[in-house]
């Protein structure tokens, strides 16, 4: 597997987590479905944001060495955030939908790595 798209998958599982994270904010909630969400709801974007954040070092780690992989991984969070906090107070929904996105694509990736 090549290193760039490892990275690319990487940086697709961490900007999906971190949207996820920034959705448990009730003024995002309110921007994009109208309401605030339930507690069950929070809690979900919770778990699911640190665990897409979690499982974007998986392709740091089978693609790089050790060290080098959490520097990596490091600067794929820095980036995936840079990115949600430039889209997110501007585009609310364009970025949620990116986030579904980029998730999907992020985990058929780290399937095909972890198969490969």
């Amino acid at each position: 597997m090549p290193i760039a798209i490892a990275g690319l998958y990487a940086l697709a599982l961490a900007y999906a987590g971190v949207t996820a994270l920034s959705l448990t904010h009730n003024g995002y909630q309110r921007r994009i479905w109208g309401r605030s969400a339930s507690a069950w709801t929070v809690i979900a974007l919770h778990l699911g944001g640190w665990g897409l954040v979690a499982l974007a070092l998986v392709p740091c780690v089978l693609s790089w060495e050790e060290g080098l992989a959490l520097i990596i991984w490091f600067g794929i969070l820095s980036c995936a955030a840079t990115t949600q906090l430039l889209l997110m107070p501007n585009l609310p929904r364009v970025a949620a939908r990116f986030a579904i996105i980029a998730g999907g694509i992020g985990l058929v990736g780290l399937s095909i790595i972890t198969w490969i």
